[in-house]
């Protein structure tokens, strides 16, 4: 009778019909008015936020998961999943206006050095060099690919991974924490900044080609050309010469994790700071700081393969055939260390840091 008639009550208030709402983690979020109510064993809970009211409805460990109650209609039901939470922060990347100016900068650089390589072909230089010998992602030109390569660790962080220090100023992170889980929203966060790193990178070289595709020829290289330093120390360098556009396919990848690492960087950074844009300049900082250092290690004690000196300096791995050798298997360590390190930093942090 009891449980009845507050069943009713709570319809009654809620004016919806009744339905079987799926719970996780003992917890669903809904719309309604501002009432507290109490239904059996089950605790309802008005939570005030900053930009709307919404109910939480907490289930002991004993009770089970698939209930009758009362709801509002689906579209305001907010389910505490990570699903839903990395639709919230990949709509928010895609509209923000910060990714459109990243995505906009790449393309200028990237139309800047198909420009210069399309004014020599007009005036007769390098009209039978291949597209895959002035590709970015080969060789950095002597136009705007070092300016290029220069500013990539701005242009990624600056797409989407400001969003961290940005939530935490604003307080914008303790009103998320109220609709999900910390886990939820630290992973989405993550793996959305991660992507958009790689999508500005990854993108520039794909856009790179295409240009390039245009009006220059795609003959396979081959060894006696000169034209690179590919090699058989380079990065894939029997795949450059045997299979192109497979080399190109695989490179493109690769620069999808270097994108998302140095995202990782920036991430982890906006764990300790608060303003975004000291946030943004941390993965330009590094890497410049890492080049520095390997530089002054290759002029001091250079590390020597086959009389080849190898390459330590992060920026110069941003391609596939810099002067110095770079071997497979040494540049996807350096990114792994790239990555995994911030990635560390930030996962403590996210489990210890305290929003309110």
């Amino acid at each position: 009778m009891v449980y009845g008639a507050l069943t009713a009550s709570v319809s009654t208030l809620l004016q919806t019909k009744t339905r079987k709402i799926p719970f996780f983690q003992n917890c669903i979020y809904y719309h309604t008015n501002r009432r507290t109510l109490r239904l059996s064993n089950y605790r309802i809970i008005l939570h005030t936020t900053l930009h709307t009211d919404f109910w939480q409805i907490q289930i002991p460990s004993g009770i089970r998961r698939d209930v009758t109650f009362s709801s509002v209609p689906s579209d305001f039901l907010y389910e505490d999943n990570m699903k839903r939470q990395f639709q919230l922060e990949w709509n928010r990347m895609l509209h923000s206006r910060s990714f459109l100016f990243s995505v906009i900068c790449a393309a200028l650089f990237v139309i800047a050095d198909t420009a210069y390589h399309f004014v020599n072909y007009l005036n007769g230089i390098d009209v039978e060099t291949s597209v895959f010998y002035k590709w970015l992602g080969v060789n950095s030109s002597l136009f705007a690919g070092p300016v290029f390569y220069l500013a990539l660790p701005l242009l990624t962080a600056f797409a989407y991974s400001w969003s961290v220090a940005y939530d935490r100023k604003s307080g914008y992170l303790v009103q998320i924490l109220a609709r999900t889980s910390r886990k939820n929203y630290f992973i989405a966060k993550y793996l959305v900044s991660f992507i958009s790193g790689g999508m500005i990178f990854a993108g520039a070289l794909v856009l790179n080609y295409m240009l390039l595709a245009l009006f220059s020829p795609a003959y396979r290289p081959f060894p006696a050309d000169l034209a690179t330093s590919a090699g058989t120390f380079s990065f894939l360098g029997d795949l450059f010469y045997t299979n192109t556009y497979f080399f190109s396919l695989l490179w493109c990848l690769t620069a999808f994790l270097w994108g998302g690492a140095m995202v990782s960087i920036c991430t982890a950074a906006s764990m300790f700071i608060h303003k975004p844009a000291v946030a943004c300049l941390m993965p330009f900082l590094v890497f410049e700081a890492e080049q520095l250092i390997g530089s002054y290690v290759m002029q001091k004690a250079p590390i020597l393969i086959r009389d080849n000196m190898l390459e330590l300096v992060w920026t110069n791995m941003l391609y596939a055939a810099p002067e110095s050798i770079n071997p497979t298997g040494f540049v996807l360590c350096n990114i792994a260390v790239v990555i995994l390190l911030p990635t560390l930093v930030y996962m403590v942090r996210s489990r210890k840091y305290e929003c309110l």
